[in-house]
């Protein structure tokens, strides 16, 4: 048995810790939607410059909703079409639902939320076992979560120590931008145009468009 749509949301935002629980005597949250599931639409125009924060946060009964423009996660998790009434939710099980959980912005940033709010635990594998699952880790799992987190955070190492001028990334607050300067602990960032940040390299959690590498002269 899966959540719905909406429970699922909400879990994500709970689990996170970013979940707001006063509903009641408010408009309706528009929630964050891609400009391609937009400008694919007829009709009024869904906002495109909807930001996530406080204010969508809410439980997802409270969401606002429009017929030809439909939230692509909920879709992908078996939301019902607006445009018909719905007697009972058809329930699948598809790729496209495991790529929603692994490359949605939504789900992205909660996760980090999520691994900032077991960070200030002082266990935080047990942390996240106990807010995820609602149980303690096996001692076999603790073993296991502990070798993998060692795993990742000696790529993420080397992909630091790899990195160069021109690579755009993303820093652990979310600010995505291209380097342009690189010291012993800095990195300098154009995160738009003639705005510059400087970040501490070991902030920065991932390259998501390294520079490529010069051809090899023949």
């Amino acid at each position: 048995m899966r959540l719905e749509a909406e429970a699922l949301r909400d879990a994500i935002l709970q689990v996170s810790g970013r979940l707001r629980h006063d509903g009641f005597g408010k408009k309706a949250v528009m929630l964050p939607i891609p400009k391609e599931v937009i400008i694919s639409r007829l009709g009024k125009a869904y906002p495109s410059d909807v930001k996530d924060g406080p204010e969508v946060w809410r439980r997802s009964v409270y969401a606002f909703s429009k017929r030809t423009v439909p939230v692509p996660m909920l879709s992908a998790f078996d939301a019902p079409d607006r445009s018909a009434s719905c007697a009972r939710r058809v329930q699948t099980t598809v790729a496209t639902q495991a790529l929603v959980l692994m490359n949605d912005e939504f789900v992205r940033v909660r996760s980090r939320d999520f691994a900032e709010r077991v960070m200030r635990k002082s266990h935080p594998i047990q942390e996240a076992f106990v807010l995820a699952l609602g149980r303690p880790a096996s001692e076999r799992e603790l073993k296991r979560a502990r070798e993998f987190l060692m795993k990742q955070q000696k790529a993420h190492q080397q992909k630091i120590a790899g990195l160069k001028r021109g690579d755009e990334v993303v820093t652990a607050g979310g600010l995505v931008g291209k380097v342009t300067k690189i010291d012993e602990n800095y990195a300098e960032l154009e995160i738009s145009k003639g705005v510059k940040v400087r970040a501490v390299k070991s902030t920065i959690g991932d390259v998501i468009s390294p520079t490529a590498a010069a051809p090899a002269n023949d």
